[in-house]
């Protein structure tokens, strides 16, 4: 029957055809979803426990206590002192804060394997002599944004009475009120002049005493080819045992009046967001800086 063959060919090509499109269509859903169809991120920068601390510290740092408390989990009880809060909470930050705020988990998951719960992340310690005090992260489910990162009620509770603890530094009381309330990178011009002071004078004196020390044994020493040797080694060693030995007092000097890290919060964001610039930079794509600027 001459039809058969044709039959045969039409019934093949019956079956093949719903089994090629079910392996197409297999395909496309394989494919990864597009940029449009992914989550968008959270306009205030709420996406990863490093977003949320450095878009709280960007807040209060330009005075904006309404983004600042987007980034708080506050209860009823603190939401009447949430200003108050967001800036005692910047200020133990600012002085004892101790993580690299580039090593703050950057990822929308948290470290997973830190022994917390899945929505809780540790950041800090602030370390306040011998305690250490974690800043707690909690996720939340935000009806518009999707899940995303706020310091939790716990860790504000205890800000009034790690704030209240907190004495005077020795600056605070002996320098003049204009240069302790003006700040730059989140340090006072106060700490600023004291930082610059204690590096500048141990290094003219030492300067000066290398001086007079070199003066004096080029008169005891009469040996021509000693005096030479002498001369040699000093000027091969002066200037970088003077930085050396500055650097050493300048840093004990501002442990003993009790100076606070000159990496401040507000000075480690911008670093961070340098870093983050300069990876996206080297990969050749875009990426958002650690904290931006958002609109209240």
């Amino acid at each position: 029957m001459p039809w058969l063959p044709s039959a045969s060919i039409l019934l093949l090509l019956g079956v093949i055809q719903p089994a090629a499109a079910q392996v197409f269509e297999l395909d496309r859903t394989d494919e990864p979803p597009s940029a449009s169809q992914q989550q968008p991120r959270d306009p205030l920068g709420r996406d990863t426990p490093r977003d949320a601390i450095t878009s709280f510290i960007r807040a209060v740092e330009r005075d904006d206590f309404v983004s600042a408390a987007r980034y708080l989990e506050v209860t009823e009880a603190q939401r009447r002192h949430t200003e108050e809060l967001a800036r005692d909470l910047k200020a133990l930050m600012d002085r004892y804060f101790s993580q690299a705020l580039t090593t703050v988990s950057d990822s929308p998951s948290g470290v997973v394997n830190d022994g917390l719960p899945a929505e809780r992340e540790r950041a800090g310690p602030l370390t306040i002599g011998e305690r250490k005090i974690d800043i707690e992260l909690l996720r939340v489910n935000d009806p518009r944004a999707g899940p995303i990162w706020l310091i939790s009620s716990d860790t504000l509770a205890l800000v009034p009475s790690l704030h209240d603890a907190i004495a005077e530094s020795w600056i605070e009381r002996s320098m003049p009120e204009s240069l302790v309330s003006r700040k730059l990178f989140g340090l006072s011009l106060a700490h600023w002049l004291v930082f610059v002071l204690s590096l500048i004078v141990p290094l003219l004196l030492l300067a000066l005493i290398s001086g007079i020390c070199i003066v004096a044994a080029r008169g005891i020493i009469r040996d021509p080819e000693h005096e030479r040797a002498l001369n040699t080694w000093y000027v091969g060693i002066r200037w970088p045992a003077v930085a050396s030995l500055a650097l050493f007092i300048d840093s004990g000097a501002r442990a003993a009046i009790d100076f606070p890290p000159c990496l401040c919060a507000s000075r480690a964001v911008a670093l961070c967001d340098r870093a983050r610039v300069v990876r996206a930079a080297a990969a050749g794509t875009v990426v958002r800086p650690c904290a931006r600027d958002h609109e209240g």
